[in-house]
């Protein structure tokens, strides 16, 4: 595979993680960055030292980097939202054991 090719192979794969995201279908983002890391790691193994796109690299890095900017919002907000539904179940188990005793 040429190297244009495989770079335009990798911001593919970013594609498929960030659709998955978008669809909250984390199996499949998690699947999609497995294979983006062994892809990716896979790239750079195969490049002649010295001679390695450093701009291309720098595009895919800063795509990543956005990815996982997005992964740790996602993740805030689902914590946030997980912390809500705690707080409601402590309230309505001390509501439950109010009116029972």
């Amino acid at each position: 595979m040429s190297s244009c090719a495989a770079l335009h192979e990798l911001h593919a794969q970013l594609d498929v993680i960030a659709s998955a995201l978008d669809t909250d279908d984390l199996d499949a983002a998690g699947a999609g960055a497995a294979a983006y890391d062994a892809a990716l790691r896979g790239y750079v193994e195969g490049c002649t030292p010295g001679h390695s796109p450093v701009d291309a690299l720098r595009g895919l890095l800063r795509t990543q980097n956005a990815l996982l900017l997005r992964i740790a919002g996602r993740r805030d907000q689902v914590s946030g939202e997980l912390r809500q539904v705690q707080a409601a179940g402590r309230a309505s188990r001390a509501y439950a054991a109010e009116m029972e005793g």
